[in-house]
């Protein structure tokens, strides 16, 4: 009789340590899962999450739709004046993330005495990322400041 409350014991201990040792397996398999999920495959739990900040984005271009490189686009918080200056690579494209949704923005580009018209950003713009494109004309700002006509580029075509 002593015999078998022993085995009895032994075989509880042993589910018991299997079951604690599959549970182990378990949490380490959790561990390696990353915390973080994009795309098609994203689940459900992570897809509902409210948005917390958006993005603004869009091409800095002359007035013949050619992409500017190194024109400096500023994006300015329109609650604190913070402004933020971003550089254009040769596909004139530039981006501003992280932003908060409960500020007006504005954004400009510039390339040397010539600027874009302001684009504003309004809090009440769900759209994300959104898209302001910008276009630099540089005829105008030759005519503005004064400089003579023949240092202008001929709009002809002819040279």
């Amino acid at each position: 009789m002593l015999r078998l409350i022993v085995l009895s014991c032994a075989a509880v201990l042993g589910l018991g340590s299997v079951s604690a040792f599959a549970q182990g397996d378990r949490l380490d398999a959790d561990a390696n899962k990353p915390s973080v999920a994009v795309g098609p495959g994203t689940p459900k739990e992570k897809k509902d999450r409210p948005v917390t900040s958006r993005a603004v984005k869009g091409l800095v271009v002359d007035e013949s739709g050619k992409p500017i490189e190194g024109a400096l686009v500023n994006l300015t918080d329109l609650k604190t004046k913070e402004k933020w200056t971003y550089v254009t690579k040769a596909d004139g494209r530039y981006n501003f993330d992280s932003l908060s949704l409960t500020v007006d923005y504005n954004v400009v580009a510039k390339k040397g005495p010539a600027s874009s018209p302001v684009k504003h950003l309004s809090q009440y713009d769900h759209q994300t990322p959104a898209v302001r494109n910008l276009e630099i004309a540089h005829d105008a700002s030759a005519k503005a400041d004064g400089a003579p006509a023949s240092s202008r580029p001929a709009s002809t075509g002819k040279q």
